[in-house]
This record gives structure tokens, sequence and C-alpha cells, in this order.
């Protein structure tokens, strides 16, 4: 699901991602490339963007 352009599947993707704790080294490249995502089109909630989404999402899985 970490391919998906819609920011709403993004949110709940990263969400259940850093809840239940998932590490792979295939999830930690997708996070690290939705990290860049930072600009106005990446728009998740009120300022924050896909790329904080997953830079939260690897800061909660320890990376």
């Amino acid at each position: 699901m970490l391919e998906e352009k819609n920011p709403i599947v993004l949110y709940h993707a990263m969400t259940h991602i850093g809840k239940e704790g998932i590490r792979t080294e295939e999830i930690f490249k997708k996070l690290n490339g939705l990290s860049l995502k930072r600009e106005h089109q990446d728009k998740l909630i009120g300022h924050y963007k896909v790329g904080d989404l997953a830079i939260a999402t690897m800061i909660k899985l320890g990376e």
C-alpha cells in the first residue's frame, strides 16, 4: 500500500506499520523514498506532508 498515490491510504498504511512494528528492508526503502515527499501536493492534514509521516513512522520503528 505504500505505492499508492492517495495520501489517506498512505496515512493509514504508515500508521498501521508503526503500530504493528512491521520492520522489513522493503518497507524501510519505501518509507525512505516517501520521506522526500514534502511538496504542497503531498499534503496530508494541516501543514503535515506525506514525508513528515514517513519520517515519524521510521522514528517509531527505531530507524
